[in-house]
């Protein structure tokens, strides 16, 4: 044999000339390939093969699909921030009280339903995440993963992570998650399709304005354009000058490094809007009565009225008034189905509103995955309606006509598939009133 010439690759490698065993599941190949196929471009190439795997994924969804067609009742993961669980320990550790996990009273209401429940801790590494997922055999996942490792941008990418992974998921897809994050994309839709929002101009790191620079109508207020629960709006954020508005945006520049939305200032109700279902249904609105806090505070939704302080007399309830006034209530109900088609919302959201004293809604911003605690606004607003498990059920079984085609665009599925898939969970009048009757029978008995 000739000796090794150097840089030569066919004379250099140091690979092994004993035969190897091929991966498991790789389709046998001939040695060379007939005659017919030979050309001068392929000549000694050997034929691929035309027989392939199923990609594990296809197998897990057929077997969920069989397995639900003969028990009736769809498993369900519960994904959530792992974060949680230590905020609520340290809580604790203070002797503070705090309510159960979310995760935890779904897995519970859906437990007693007859689901088959398990909770997964999204959590770094994100490659570990994507292996729980993958091995992850449930026929829905409910994502109540409002961020990871306690950031709340990440909620969109978790929404992402499991749309490549084909996961039949609750809530919102990551495109809808990113637009209601970005203040400042979501005004820009509400603007373009006619909803009505307080008027805005957007001041970026560096000078770049959009919008309306000539706002000039004080008060204004001022806060991040991606910050969430509030972060970043406190008593400073209403401004009552032109050097206090300087102040303030230069403020949120430093500390959140992101663009500061400007926008006027809607003296009102506070009002929090639930929609269900898709279409959606919007549900009795929540008032937050703000003229309990104290007179020191602007009357709005900040830090010290959510988190700072426990201000009992600031208590939320369905305002009747506006209940009973069908006029107000049905533009309450266009600004917020208005809202809801502008950024791509599905399945669920809670959208706070200003109500003006002459009963003019305004929307301030969409949040597509609302905290689904017993006693938070969306639950108070579903149990006017029916009961707050019934409405926890329907959210989990919604499904958009427009994710179910998105669907079976991404997997082909063929006829055969589509009778194995998950019914849809598509509700008639005689099916709606049914569950009213049902969550009037039941909406007394504990959780």
């Amino acid at each position: 044999m000739a000796p090794k010439r150097f840089l030569s690759p066919s004379r250099s490698s140091s690979a092994s000339r004993e035969p190897v065993d091929a991966p498991e599941g790789t389709a046998a190949r001939p040695r060379a390939p007939p005659s017919r196929m030979q050309s001068t471009s392929i000549v000694g190439l050997p034929r691929e093969s035309r027989i392939s795997r199923a990609k594990s994924s296809t197998i897990l969804n057929m077997a969920r699909a069989l397995y639900t067609a003969e028990s009736g009742m769809p498993s369900i993961t519960v994904l959530y921030d792992a974060q949680e669980e230590q905020v609520r320990a340290d809580a604790l550790a203070e002797g503070k009280k705090v309510p159960e996990l979310v995760c935890k009273q779904i897995a519970s209401v859906l437990g007693k339903r007859g689901h088959s429940i398990k909770c997964l801790a999204a959590e770094a590494p994100l490659k570990k995440l994507v292996r729980q997922l993958e091995d992850d055999a449930s026929d829905l996942i409910f994502n109540v993963c409002e961020s990871l490792g306690g950031a709340p941008d990440e909620e969109r990418r978790i929404a992402a992570l499991l749309e490549l992974l084909e996961k039949r998921f609750t809530g919102s897809g990551s495109l809808a998650l990113t637009l209601a994050g970005d203040k400042s994309l979501a005004k820009k839709l509400f603007e373009f399709h006619g909803i009505k929002s307080p008027e805005f101009a957007i001041i970026a790191p560096g000078g770049r304005v959009e919008g309306h620079p000539s706002l000039d109508l004080f008060p204004l207020m001022v806060k991040p354009t991606a910050m969430d629960a509030s972060i970043g709006i406190d008593a400073r954020s209403v401004v009552h000058s032109v050097d206090e508005a300087v102040e303030r945006v230069f403020a949120i520049h430093n500390e959140f490094h992101n663009p500061a939305l400007v926008e006027q200032y809607i003296d009102g109700r506070e009002i929090y809007v639930s929609l269900i279902g898709n279409p959606p249904a919007v549900l009795p609105p929540i008032e937050w009565d703000l003229s309990k806090l104290p007179p020191e505070l602007p009357r709005i939704a900040g830090t010290e009225a959510k988190w700072d302080h426990d201000f009992k007399e600031a208590k939320e309830f369905v305002p009747k008034d506006i209940v009973e006034n069908e006029e107000v209530m049905t533009r309450i109900r266009e600004a917020a189905i208005g809202a809801w088609n502008a950024l791509l919302i599905r399945d669920y959201a809670r959208i706070d509103m200003r109500l003006t004293p002459d009963g003019v809604p305004y929307v301030i911003e969409v949040n597509p995955n609302p905290w689904l605690d017993s006693s938070a606004e969306f639950a108070t607003s579903s149990s006017a309606l029916w009961s707050w498990r019934c409405a926890i059920r329907f959210a989990s079984g919604a499904r958009s006509e427009r994710s179910l085609s998105l669907d079976r665009r991404r997997r082909g599925v063929s006829a055969q598939d589509r009778a194995l898939r998950l019914p849809r969970h598509r509700l008639s009048d005689r099916d709606r009133g049914e569950i009213l009757r049902r969550a009037q029978r039941d909406y007394e008995a504990p959780l």
